[in-house]
């Protein structure tokens, strides 16, 4: 990447919740950082973290207590320092955030061009300018009949269309940075495809950075420039996607990969991880993956720092470098 500092770095995120079962971290020590207009990946099985990382990293998560440390830098300034008014106006500005369920994001009893206009008269546009901008986003979205759509309720509109209208509203302001958190969880592959190539088409555009969470390599794949692998509140690998993917050098990103399917009936049945993920209030010492690892060895018992293994790869297994 560019010599040009971060547009946005996190730096030892340690995120905690209380739970009945004890304490839980679902970030641990997470550290990552996106320049201005590059994408990447954040990838890992279910409770791996993903989510609440993101949702930590720009302070959406509650209680805020629940943010024990770390720095969240954009553009150099440490989020964890803002106050409220200040924080929703930078993220209404400059940081916007697209999840996985529009059906609970959108507001049921407000019709589409009120929820698009509102983020945009909020920051001094006229109601014909907000108006303007939000019918050239839903075409730009190819949502069909756009005028329509503006009068219509979020419970008239296809899964495919409201997913279409949660990203036109994350783009409202034109954010310098926007996180994807599953974007195309809930949609049929044609859809996810069509949806795909709009964001990667409005990214370029915009000159927008993302930060794309995803348990699917194949968007992981198809949409990031570097890629962090997630597990157990921690990131164990790191590195630009395709030599990631080519080569991967951590063992859980390897069985990762193996469990992606690959359309022929001739590879026989899906490789699946054995086990389950553990229990975040009752971590094992030593590396988490370890029981689940074929390639376990005395050396997993030590905690595995996330360590540059060659030039912008890094992982957390002691048989990264031989990997």
């Amino acid at each position: 990447m560019p010599d040009a500092a971060p547009l946005f770095q996190v730096r030892g995120l340690v995120t905690r919740f209380r739970t009945e079962a004890g304490e839980i971290f679902p970030s641990r020590d997470v550290s990552f950082q996106i320049h201005a207009g590059e994408v990447l990946g954040l990838v890992g099985e279910s409770g791996s973290g993903k989510s609440v990382t993101a949702r930590s990293a720009i302070r959406l998560q509650q209680p805020e207590s629940a943010t024990l440390a770390g720095e969240l830098l954009y553009r150099g300034q440490d989020l964890r320092g803002l106050d409220g008014e200040s924080l929703r106006r930078l993220r209404a500005q400059e940081i916007a955030m697209v999840v996985q369920d529009p059906a609970a994001a959108l507001n049921p009893v407000l019709t589409i061009g009120a929820q698009l206009t509102r983020i945009h008269r909020l920051h001094g546009g006229s109601a014909a300018e907000a108006e303007r901008v939000a019918l050239d986003l839903l075409q730009r979205m190819r949502i069909a009949e756009p005028e329509s759509r503006l009068a219509a309720y979020p419970h008239q509109l296809s899964g495919g269309m409201r997913q279409r209208v949660l990203i036109a509203l994350a783009l409202m302001c034109r954010p310098k940075l926007l996180i994807a958190d599953e974007p195309t969880t809930a949609l049929d592959v044609t859809v996810e495809a069509e949806i795909l190539a709009l964001l990667d088409e409005l990214r370029r555009e915009m000159g927008m950075a993302m930060l794309v969470i995803s348990h699917n390599l194949s968007v992981i794949g198809r949409m990031c420039d570097r890629v962090a692998v997630m597990y157990a509140g921690r990131i164990v690998e790191e590195g630009p996607t395709r030599e990631l993917l080519a080569a991967p050098r951590h063992p859980y990103t390897r069985a990762l990969l193996a469990s992606v399917p690959r359309g022929s009936k001739e590879d026989g049945p899906l490789p699946a991880i054995p086990g389950e993920p553990p229990d975040l209030a009752r971590l094992p010492p030593g590396c988490p993956f370890q029981a689940r690892c074929p390639e376990v060895g005395p050396a997993c018992t030590a905690t595995q720092a996330l360590r540059p293994i060659a030039p912008g790869r890094a992982a957390a297994c002691w048989r990264a470098e031989a990997a």
